[in-house]
This record gives C-alpha cells, sequence and structure tokens, in this order.
C-alpha cells in the first residue's frame, strides 16, 4: 500500500508548474504594457492591472520556487507564500546558482563582484548597489507580496516594483529550463 505523502506527491508536476508560472508572468507583462494605454480612459482598468501584476507575479514566483523544490525534494514543496522562505528550502548549490544567475541579469550586480565591495559596510553596498545576493534581496522585499496585495485594502500604501521580481522570475524559470538532469 502507497502512502498517503506518496500519493499525494503524484499529484505535483514540477514541469506543469513551470509552465503555470510562465502563463502567470505572460499575463501580467501584457497587463503591464497595456496599462500605458488606459490611465486616461479607464480608471478602474488601470488600478485593476496596477494590483493584478503584483500578484500574478508573486503567485508566479512563488509556483516556480516551489516547482524547484519539489525537484530537489521529490515531494511536496513547502507549504508557504513566503518566497525567500521558499528559495532558502532550496539546496545551497541551487540557490548559488540562482544567485549567479541574477547577478548577470541585474543591472546593479556588477558592483557585487568587484573584490573591492567585498569587505565594505553593508549600508555602503546599498548605496553603490553592490549586493553580492541580489535574489535573495529582491525575494526579501517581496516574501509576503502575495499576501499584501491581497488585502492592499488594509494598507493601501503599499508600493510594488513588477521589474525586479520579473526579473527573479525570468531567473528562476529560466535555470529550471536549462538545469541540468544530473543535477537533482
Amino acid at each position: 500500500m502507497v502512502s498517503d505523502s506518496k500519493n499525494e506527491a503524484k499529484k505535483w508536476d514540477p514541469d506543469s508548474m513551470i509552465w503555470n508560472a510562465k502563463s502567470l508572468q505572460r499575463v501580467a507583462e501584457e497587463l503591464e504594457r497595456k496599462k500605458s494605454d488606459f490611465p486616461q480612459l479607464d480608471s478602474f482598468l488601470f488600478m485593476g492591472i496596477a494590483l493584478a501584476s503584483p500578484i500574478l507575479l508573486s503567485l508566479a514566483t512563488e509556483i516556480a520556487l516551489k516547482a524547484w523544490q519539489f525537484r530537489e525534494r521529490k515531494g511536496k514543496p513547502e507549504r508557504t507564500h513566503r518566497l525567500l522562505r521558499l528559495f532558502e528550502g532550496l539546496k545551497s548549490r541551487t540557490q548559488e546558482r540562482l544567485e549567479t544567475r541574477m547577478r548577470k541579469l541585474s543591472p546593479h550586480s556588477v558592483w557585487a563582484v568587484d573584490p573591492r565591495m567585498q569587505n565594505i559596510h553593508e549600508d555602503l553596498q546599498d548605496i553603490f548597489q553592490a549586493k553580492m545576493h541580489p535574489l535573495r534581496d529582491v525575494l526579501c522585499s517581496h516574501r509576503d507580496a502575495h499576501t499584501h496585495w491581497r488585502f492592499i485594502y488594509e494598507d493601501p500604501s503599499g508600493v510594488f516594483e513588477t521589474a525586479e521580481i520579473n526579473r527573479a522570475l525570468i531567473v528562476i524559470i529560466d535555470a529550471y529550463d536549462n538545469r541540468k538532469e544530473d543535477v537533482f
């Protein structure tokens, strides 16, 4: 007899999860492109797009990270919406692989690999935007975006930068799509 956890694990398909994350990302990108067409024409649509994009991108990022976790664990991913926690649940070599890809894609990461930046105070690293862990920083700053944006009416002062989370999502999906089968 197969245990309940084994039966439940069969329901998970990480490749389909990545496909779903890509689909949500595509919708968010389309909405962002259309947002500039509507500010004067339809304020409800403009505001709806502004609210939908963060939710879609954070959900897509969550799904992509859970696909990675399932792949590594060969079982259910962690049950949380917190992006940083999902990232920290990955193997350390996967975390570094993703960070390396993010440093290549992130426009401010070139300073991070400069030896002069390695031993300076964290505040100065922020000023120079020389972060060694740009992906971790993005996931940290958006760690509870899924919950926050679902309940935006409780704190309408929220600001969400879609470009950086979209860049992080690109890194996570691209690394998943280009992974070597022998890594797992």
